[in-house]
C-alpha cells in the first residue's frame, strides 16, 4: 500500500514536470540569454532526454548563436556585403530574355 502512494506521488510530480516541444523550444531560446530557474532546468532536461528533435533544435540554436556573436563582434571593415553591379544585372537579364524566361 505504501509503495502505491509513493509511486502515485512520484508520477504526479513527474507529469507536472513534463513539458511540450513548444515549451521546450521557448526554454532553449531563453537559456541562451539568461539562466533558467531550477524547475525550468529540470523540466527541460527531462524533455530533452526523450525528444530527439528538441535536442537537435538546441544544437542548431547553439550554432546560430555562435554565428550571431561572431558577426556582431566583427568590425564593419571585415563585413563584406556581396552586391551585383549594374553590368552584371544587365547581362543576367539579357540571358534570361534570350532563354525566353523574361519577356
Amino acid at each position: 500500500m505504501k509503495k502505491t502512494k509513493v509511486y502515485t506521488w512520484l508520477m504526479a510530480g513527474m507529469s507536472r514536470m513534463m513539458i511540450s516541444c513548444e515549451s521546450a523550444g521557448i526554454l532553449i531560446c531563453k537559456k541562451q540569454h539568461e539562466k533558467l530557474v531550477f524547475r525550468e532546468r529540470i523540466a527541460l532536461k527531462m524533455h530533452l532526454m526523450g525528444c530527439k528533435l528538441c535536442r537537435r533544435f538546441e544544437e542548431d540554436m547553439i550554432v546560430v548563436q555562435k554565428g550571431i556573436d561572431k558577426y556582431s563582434k566583427a568590425s564593419p571593415e571585415k563585413i563584406v556585403h556581396a552586391r551585383m553591379d549594374d553590368n552584371q544585372r544587365i547581362k543576367i537579364r539579357e540571358e534570361l530574355i534570350k532563354q525566353s524566361y523574361l519577356k
